[in-house]
């Protein structure tokens, strides 16, 4: 039996609802955990997200198309047009994915204290459990629309579900769980990714006149946020495991878990790999939307 090590002091407030509170095996454990988050992701978006964008969405419904805006909207929820069902849908994710950045955003913030030289096999916390557990049923829920809904996101989001989803289940085992906050803080640029597909999407689907000052601060924000979190810790945070894993030589205990680890390794390179992509295209596209106001201003 592995000698478990805790020493953050986090608790896991949770804990007291698990059917297993005493296994040793965290799986069952925190098995609770997952299915809370899955139920309560999918309660969001079949029950919450459309109350939610009912009332966020005409607040930005201003002027004298606001009336049309608002048929727009109600037509868009009720139409059996395929193009519009998924836009419809496309609303109701993003309110998830918003609620869900915040979620983990908030509890990652008190385990950011956590040294970077704990080691990846032993150290085991009850906080970073539960935060690896409901960072799980978010993304079982993930899985789940990108299956049900494959004409719409593709492959590429079907696959960064179950990558994702790999991550957090193994660290549960468990496994590099002094990395799972780090990994997390990824989703510092989240809400800016959402907030810029929102302005975008109510400025081509409903002609909304989105402030250019507003656009443009959320879109600086947005680039400096993810570039400093998704490129540079990104990049750092997996070198840093890299080179813990060898200088301390943990890679010749026989509990180090090779497979799980190497497919981690895997998963980050390509995750960062695709990050930087992303990156290129938002500069292209901030290059094009820069050059376009030029032009209107001087005509």
């Amino acid at each position: 039996m592995m000698k478990f090590v805790t020493e953050t002091g986090l608790n896991d407030p949770l804990l007291k609802l698990s059917l297993f509170p005493n296994s040793q095996n965290l799986y069952l454990r925190n098995l609770h955990e997952i299915f809370l988050s899955f139920v309560a992701y999918c309660t969001i978006y079949e029950y919450l997200s459309t109350p939610l964008l009912d009332i966020i969405l005409p607040l930005f419904f201003l002027g004298k198309k606001r009336d049309k805006q608002l048929a727009q909207w109600k037509d868009l929820k009720t139409s059996k047009d395929k193009k519009k069902k998924q836009s419809f849908l496309n609303y109701k994710v993003h309110v998830v994915t918003m609620v869900q950045c915040i979620i983990s955003i908030a509890l990652v913030l008190p385990t950011l204290n956590l040294q970077f030289g704990l080691n990846i096999i032993y150290f085991q916390d009850d906080f970073i459990t539960m935060l690896a557990a409901v960072t799980a049923g978010y993304f079982l829920w993930d899985l789940y629309v990108c299956v049900k809904w494959f004409a719409l996101f593709q492959m590429e989001f079907l696959v960064h579900a179950v990558c994702s989803l790999f991550v957090f289940i193994s660290a549960m085992h468990p496994n590099y769980q002094n990395y799972v906050s780090k990994f997390l803080l990824f989703e510092l640029s989240s809400p800016f990714v959402n907030i810029n597909w929102l302005f975008s999407t109510l400025m081509k689907e409903f002609d909304v006149q989105i402030p250019m000052i507003l656009n443009a601060v959320n879109g600086i924000l947005l680039m400096t946020v993810f570039f400093l979190v998704r490129i540079c810790w990104g990049w750092s945070c997996i070198l840093v495991m890299a080179y813990q894993i060898y200088s301390k030589k943990w890679y010749a205990d026989p509990n180090f878990p090779t497979t799980v680890m190497t497919i981690t390794f895997a998963i980050n390179m390509a995750l960062n790999t695709l990050n930087c992509v992303w990156l290129s295209k938002m500069v292209k596209i901030a290059k094009k939307m820069a050059g376009v106001g030029a032009k209107k201003k001087d005509n």
